[in-house]
């Protein structure tokens, strides 16, 4: 089964988002929107595991230890760069998120993407489509400001790949001190 670790976001922050991908689509471009409901941010990214596997990283995920924390969301930025954009994100300055992430791979023996960044992806680029307002739109908006929220929990999740998009379900919320 295809699976991630991922942080929720809470409702009222979520609506900024919205918000912030309708005046994206204002734009005319040729992209692709995460539903509201599917809005989170990624930890880490498991792939395909068996369930044997997922058992195993559930009993040593229940097992770790490790502080409740504030994240602010905030700024657009774009991968893979401002000149070849595929994807449009929120960013965070949480040194934390990036701790816990270092934590949790280390508890399950995942090996560490040394190029992991904090981010919520808003959109996906389809084509090039209207690129040079969607620059701009990032540059405009690169200090925007979501919100702060405390981080209490990290979910494991298992993600189905539609036709229609994604289909995320919880397979276990592990709880921070």
């Amino acid at each position: 089964m295809r699976t991630f670790i991922s942080i929720e976001i809470p409702r009222e922050i979520k609506d900024k988002i919205v918000n912030t991908q309708n005046d994206l689509k204002k734009l005319d471009i040729d992209a692709t929107y995460p539903f509201k409901k599917n809005i989170h941010v990624t930890l880490l990214f498991l792939g395909e595991k068996t369930d044997d596997r997922i058992k195993e990283i559930k009993e040593r995920l229940f097992i770790l230890k490790f502080n409740k924390f504030t994240v602010e969301l905030k700024g657009l930025g774009a991968f893979p760069n401002l000149n070849r954009i595929n994807v449009v994100w929120i960013g965070s300055n949480s040194n934390e998120l990036i701790y816990l992430n270092d934590a949790i791979c280390k508890q399950i023996n995942q090996k560490n993407d040394k190029d992991f960044s904090v981010h919520l992806t808003i959109t996906r680029i389809k084509s090039s489509k209207n690129i040079d307002k969607i620059r701009d739109f990032i540059k405009q908006n690169r200090d925007i400001n979501f919100g702060s929220f405390e981080v209490k929990s990290f979910v494991l999740k298992k993600s189905t790949l539609t036709s229609s998009g994604p289909i995320y379900e919880d397979l276990e919320t592990f709880y921070l001190s």
